[in-house]
């Protein structure tokens, strides 16, 4: 699922009035050679934090453009990272049933990463990959309310986590924060109930088994 390289695609504000097109020309590129294409499954980061937007699934113009991607280029997500603890490909798709008259709700986003899912696997085995190849990281990039509510896709996406806890140990504290929020989400218990943070760890490592 965790891409060896990342590749962060800034939407700058002439792209963002512009359109997608660079981009569906990029994607269209990579695909007409596989073993490019495959090199680069799951690399890319597409950031609009240039165009002054920091949550994409927030803003109406970064709706818009993803939607405008996605029309253009269906299998889209088979080249977006969905690395935790940051889960760009959730925001991906939060952004695209975002901008549909049903809004973001768990149904409108099951539909959108659904979709999204399927395009991306059958963009895959055009590509010589394996039908397999997508499930862990659109899996683990579910909204945390389906995740607790399905055991089995909760423990892969508590498994996929953990390991980033002792990858962030020496990081900024905003990233160990996200790190123990989204743990907090996906597990459903809250740091505050455990005597110490090293405490929390030990138990969420132990219900991720």
């Amino acid at each position: 699922m965790f891409s060896d390289e990342t590749v962060v695609l800034d939407v700058e504000q002439t792209l963002l009035d512009q359109g997608p097109a660079l981009l569906v020309q990029l994607f269209a590129k990579l695909s007409t050679t596989p073993k490019n294409a495959r090199e680069k499954r799951s690399a890319f980061v597409i950031s609009f934090d240039k165009a002054g937007i920091s949550s994409a699934y927030r803003d109406a113009r970064s709706q818009r453009f993803i939607a405008a991607l996605v029309h253009a280029t269906p299998y889209v997500g088979y080249f977006l990272n969905g690395d935790p603890p940051l889960y760009r490909l959730r925001q991906f798709s939060m952004a695209l049933c975002a901008a549909t008259p049903l809004g973001l709700t768990v149904e409108s986003f099951l539909k959108a990463h659904q979709s999204l899912h399927e395009a991306a696997t059958a963009h895959g085995m055009s590509l010589g990959d394996l039908p397999s190849a997508m499930e862990e990281k659109f899996g683990v990039n579910l909204v945390p309310e389906v995740l607790r509510e399905d055991p089995k896709l909760q423990v892969r996406a508590m498994r996929a986590l953990y390991p980033i806890f002792e990858q962030t140990r020496s990081a900024s504290p905003q990233l160990r924060k996200l790190v123990f929020k989204e743990a907090e989400q996906i597990w459903g218990r809250s740091l505050k109930d455990s005597v110490t943070p090293d405490s929390f760890l030990r138990a969420f490592k132990e219900a991720s088994k």
